[in-house]
């Protein structure tokens, strides 16, 4: 991906997940996302593109990658465990 050499910087953080817990849609800042989804027990909490109208299950050890200008969200978590999920993101000459 040619684009992809372009990145110069690079930022990530873990948000964790519990009964109920969800984050809004929004966008993230940088040029590429990707977000690793670590579940343990019996949990929901799926990653969801509004615009596409598409979620991706909540699956232990799952990676997503994406642009960074999709609006995305994380539905609602429902279940008895924790999801975790670690972020990281690449920007083009450094943090906006």
């Amino acid at each position: 991906m040619a684009s992809f050499s372009k990145t110069n910087f690079n930022r990530q953080f873990a948000n964790k997940y519990i009964e109920n817990d969800f984050y809004l849609p929004h966008r993230d800042t940088s040029y590429f996302t990707y977000i690793v989804v670590l579940c343990d027990g019996n949990i929901q909490g799926d990653l969801h593109f509004p615009q596409s109208n598409t979620s991706i299950n909540c699956v232990n050890n799952r990676m997503i990658f994406f642009p960074s200008h999709y609006l995305y969200s994380v539905n609602k978590v429902n279940g008895d465990g924790i999801r975790y999920g670690i972020s990281h993101f690449w920007f083009i000459n450094g943090f906006p």
